[in-house]
């Protein structure tokens, strides 16, 4: 006699779920990735933040910023509109911000931050999460945008939260539209502020990621933060050489047809532009500019020398997007 035995179909999530023994949050957010790739960025395996300093760690430009409507901290821009905002650097016991105070309310635009992430069509169709942790003098509305070139922007502005005198971190999931035809060289993320006000937000933790789950934040050394910074932004400043030197990477060539190489930490993401000034003696010309080093030539000699401890002296190497 044959015997034919059916069981019902096994749904492993649900029995799990159903167990008595509990799995803790994290075993909670491993069950509800969709995907191995937010399984990987769950146990920490590998980079995950495609943000660069997104902990505002490097500030080559400088650490404040006057009516801001162009780069602030390393990777970020910023813009107060028709407003009246100062864009600064601020140690947060122990933990750097950017703060965004607004002193003057924007009529026309909302006031942002905005961060432009590379290679736009690596992110065709694939969902990302991103997560902002802040904080406010009083309760401010946050919003965010994703724009490409080519897709143009991918949804109105659409608001993610509230932050309040207590860090709050928000997240925003949204799906890459194709991007097989882009054109442009990044996709820019902005984050909003809110028109018709004044009000001073802290920025410490930004982070974008692929997947529906948002993690915790990845922290990179500030070696390695400053090293993907310096793939398109480089500042050689001697302020702090002692009075009566030259900038440290100046050698000094006899009285004529001087030349100076200045290499790069890093190869930059393209031939960067460059631009100088501070100059003591002569003002040199580039010559051989390179994503991996520049080249200054006089047919007389040139000098940065320090004054009093200080200098104005500067090299600037700009390959942002």
């Amino acid at each position: 006699m044959t015997v034919k035995v059916t069981k019902p179909a096994l749904n492993l999530r649900e029995e799990l779920s159903s167990l008595k023994k509990p799995s803790g949050v994290a075993g909670e957010a491993m069950l509800r990735a969709e995907t191995p790739q937010e399984q990987f960025n769950l146990i920490g395996a590998g980079r995950k933040n495609l943000i660069i300093n997104g902990g505002f760690d490097v500030w080559q430009r400088g650490t404040s910023f006057s009516s801001p409507n162009n780069y602030t901290a390393d990777r970020w821009t910023a813009s107060d509109q028709n407003g009246t905002a100062t864009v600064s650097y601020y140690d947060d016991a122990g933990v750097n911000t950017l703060k965004f105070d607004q002193t003057v309310a924007s009529t026309n635009y909302l006031p942002n931050i905005v961060h432009k992430l590379e290679f736009p069509k690596r992110y065709s169709g694939k969902t990302v999460t991103l997560s902002i942790r802040a904080k406010a003098s009083k309760e401010v509305a946050l919003s965010t945008f994703f724009y490409s070139t080519t897709a143009g922007t991918y949804s109105p502005y659409t608001a993610i939260g509230s932050v309040n005198t207590n860090y709050t971190t928000l997240t925003y999931t949204i799906t890459i539209p194709d991007l097989s035809s882009e054109a442009g060289n990044s996709i820019d993320i902005y984050i909003g502020l809110p028109m018709n006000d004044t009000y001073t937000v802290y920025f410490d933790y930004v982070q974008l990621e692929l997947g529906s789950v948002a993690t915790p934040f990845e922290h990179r050394s500030y070696g390695e933060e400053l090293a993907l910074c310096q793939r398109y932004y480089y500042r050689v400043i001697p302020l702090s050489a002692t009075n009566g030197t030259y900038l440290s990477s100046h050698e000094y060539i006899g009285a004529t047809n001087c030349r100076l190489h200045v290499p790069f930490p890093t190869t930059m993401r393209t031939t960067p532009t460059i631009s100088s000034g501070g100059w003591t003696d002569g003002t040199p010309s580039t010559q051989g500019i390179t994503p991996n080093g520049v080249d200054f030539y006089h047919s007389s000699y040139f000098r940065m020398y320090v004054i009093n401890g200080s200098s104005t002296a500067y090299i600037n190497a700009d390959a942002e997007l």
